[in-house]
């Protein structure tokens, strides 16, 4: 197992381009797990509330296809990401709880926030990496400032 401290000499061997694809990868993960997390922050808020808010309702503005699309391509994402990066997440969300039954809105409860402390843990694990990587690419522009340079999208020239 790699611990947080032999990361920074492990990036240090990457190529400058493969830390800018693994950085935004690891941004690509992050929307993915704060999408799932906001959800779940959602759900648990909906069900403190009890009957006040109709969970089909909410439910279906979220998963609303004329919407939803817009709504992935600001985070980012894609359909087949939200749908199969985290299946365990998606399934979760799918549950359907009878709001009125008190003893199954606890057992969902606990379920949900276990989910959100799991996502939280995972974010923070993830904001991390991205920030080690960023500290590895902002070491390197420092020390060669020209290579800052490389990030930035070439114009093509009119003949």
């Amino acid at each position: 197992m790699t611990t947080f401290q032999e990361v920074p000499a492990l990036l240090a061997e990457l190529s400058l381009d493969d830390l800018r694809i693994l950085r935004h990868h690891l941004s690509d993960e992050e929307s993915r797990v704060s999408y799932w997390r906001r959800l779940f922050q959602a759900r648990l808020d909906m069900l403190s509330r009890g009957n006040e808010v109709d969970t089909a309702d909410v439910r279906s503005a979220l998963q609303e296809v004329s919407s939803a699309p817009r709504r992935w391509q600001a985070l980012g994402l894609h359909p087949a990401d939200i749908d199969t990066s985290m299946p365990e997440a998606h399934s979760l969300w799918s549950q359907v709880v009878d709001p009125d039954d008190e003893e199954q809105c606890a057992a969902y409860t606990a379920l949900l926030q276990a989910m959100e402390q799991s996502l939280s843990t995972n974010r923070r694990a993830l904001h991390r990496q991205i920030d080690a990587v960023t500290a590895e690419l902002i070491a390197r522009y420092r020390t060669n400032p020209a290579l800052a340079l490389t990030a930035l999208p070439t114009q093509r020239r009119n003949a």
